[in-house]
């Protein structure tokens, strides 16, 4: 069984992903950027930077199909990038379960704020201004695929977020 975590960046995917690895074992833990960065052997800035984010997005539906045939008994618990599901939601859909992890843009720009923007391509040097824009136009776009997902999640803070 494949779980694919979807939603933008920043929304706590790979942190879901990590809280789940502790309660749930035998588990096998991806995350779908650090895979393609170890596959590329470049950053995710340098990908986009030197071949462009139309190969990147490439590169993610391929390291999707890749997990196409998994073992059905084996757990496989997914971080996807913030736009894997743009082009793959159907995909996802298809071989796996989809969890959107719904933020606010509120939450998700103060989750950022706390990061290195500069190793995310998309929002290198934004000001705060065009940082709060570009969340709130991105999640206007891709909404339509988060929504696809089969479960929303939009309660993880201050919860007990537990595999059950």
């Amino acid at each position: 069984m494949i779980i694919f975590f979807i939603g933008y960046m920043g929304c706590g995917k790979s942190y879901v992903v990590n809280k789940l690895a502790n309660d749930v074992k035998d588990a096998k833990i991806i995350d779908m950027d650090s895979e393609i960065e170890k596959l590329e052997g470049k950053s995710i800035t340098e990908i986009f930077e030197t071949k462009g984010e139309k190969y990147f997005r490439k590169k993610e539906t391929k390291f999707i199909e890749s997990l196409i045939g998994s073992k059905p008994h084996e757990l496989i618990l997914v971080a996807t990038g913030g736009g894997a599901p743009i082009k793959n939601i159907d995909l996802m859909n298809e071989i796996g379960t989809t969890i959107y992890i719904k933020l606010s843009p509120e939450e998700i720009y103060n989750n950022l704020k706390k990061d290195d923007l500069n190793k995310r391509p998309l929002l290198k040097n934004l000001s705060d201004e065009d940082l709060m824009n570009k969340i709130k136009n991105d999640l206007k776009k891709r909404e339509k695929y988060y929504k696809k997902a089969k479960y929303t999640y939009d309660e993880i803070k201050n919860s007990n977020f537990k595999w059950t």
